[in-house]
């Protein structure tokens, strides 16, 4: 009998070395995991700085493109309006010479210029 009790305790033994090793192994699970997902967490954070700093840069050429587009046709706008002016100008001062050259005062003009 006391070799049976010899391999109970033995047994008794192995399982206890067995139940340690995997609590151990839970234990040591545990910390992996919740390591995993604190590096996970960094990582997502780091992946959303770089999302937003592309998205930021992608957002800002777009905004200075409509911009500058926008700036360009407003010029361009003026610069026609000007164009108009400046012609509604010359067209008017014409017919001004115009009629003052068909008007039968401009000879009376001319001698008095002279």
């Amino acid at each position: 009998m006391s070799q049976d009790k010899l391999e109970n305790q033995l047994i008794d033994k192995t399982i206890q070395q067995r139940n340690d090793l995997l609590e151990a192994a839970k234990q040591k699970a545990a910390k992996s995991l919740s390591n995993a997902e604190a590096e996970k967490l960094r990582i997502e954070e780091l992946n959303n700085k770089a999302i937003e700093n592309v998205i930021g840069s992608e957002l800002r050429a777009v905004h200075d493109r409509i911009v500058g587009g926008a700036q360009l046709q407003g010029r361009k706008v003026l610069m026609e309006a000007r164009a108009e002016v400046i012609e509604n100008v010359f067209v008017r001062t014409a017919e001004e010479i115009e009629s003052i050259v068909n008007s039968p005062e401009y000879n009376g003009y001319l001698i008095k210029l002279v």
